[in-house]
């Protein structure tokens, strides 16, 4: 779903990610934030925010970084 077109889906599919609580569900939204809708990198910014108190703007190569740190 985080792939959809609709971005309205793709937030939904964002907001369950976050509810799940797992860090396993960053890498999926750092996908996201290279979505063709700036709606739908809208929603896997903030659902990243949400997830991890983070904060690396759009910037999917620092969010895999901190992703990939143990």
């Amino acid at each position: 779903a985080l792939d959809h077109d609709d971005p309205a889906v793709v937030e939904l599919a964002c907001n369950a990610l976050v509810q799940l609580r797992s860090r396993a569900c960053v890498l999926a939204l750092v996908t996201t934030l290279e979505h063709r809708s700036a709606e739908a990198r809208q929603s896997a910014w903030t659902a990243l925010r949400k997830l991890t108190g983070k904060d690396f703007g759009f910037d999917a190569r620092a969010w895999s970084g901190y992703s990939t740190r143990p």
